[in-house]
């Protein structure tokens, strides 16, 4: 039989060996895995009967686990007599004609994991920000090199400052050099 075990089920397994071994009173081995002591009580009981294996649960099996050969009947199907038929249509039609009723979501993820339905990827949706409601709250500003005056050769940097509420440009101005000092004016 099959056991999963994790860390919080060591930790459990070493603090009631120690409540056995009367090193640790069953109230501050209550208190440290936040169990009622009378639940202490029974787990060392279990403990000492069976070690380990008394206090894990066996992994069983889903009881909604659904047969193989009906996944294989399932993908059958839908390759040899229904492979042009959308997903919803394709489960009303199991339910029709052959008296499968499963869900949708079901009938879909037992097509993905054949790879014969591939999902689409979704579309990232970004929002736009909303605005600041009123003028001055919020002041954005940047700074671009470009070319700015044909008859100098040199590029300079255009900082300037846009009002978000109002889009207006309180401030702009031509730089030598991008620096911390031109921002700051």
């Amino acid at each position: 039989m099959n056991y999963h075990l994790t860390m919080k089920d060591v930790k459990k397994y070493e603090i009631l060996k120690q409540v056995a071994a009367k090193q640790l009173k069953g109230a501050e081995a209550a208190a440290l895995l936040g169990y009622h002591p009378v639940h202490i009580s029974r787990l060392k009981k279990k403990v000492t009967a069976s070690g380990i294996k008394g206090i894990l649960r066996p992994k069983l099996p889903s009881n909604r686990r659904l047969p193989d050969s009906l996944k294989e009947q399932i993908k059958t199907l839908y390759r040899n007599t229904y492979y042009d038929f959308n997903i919803r249509h394709f489960n009303d039609k199991l339910q029709e004609n052959h008296k499968i009723d499963l869900s949708y979501e079901t009938v879909r993820q037992i097509l993905i994991s054949e790879r014969i339905h591939v999902p689409k990827k979704k579309k990232l949706v970004h929002r736009r920000r909303r605005r600041m409601p009123k003028a001055g709250l919020l002041i954005q500003m940047d700074s671009s090199e470009h070319n700015w005056l044909p008859f100098v050769k040199e590029k300079w940097f255009l900082t300037a400052t846009i009002d978000d509420a109002t889009s207006k440009v309180p401030f702009a101005k031509l730089y030598s050099s991008d620096g911390v000092f031109n921002n700051m004016e």
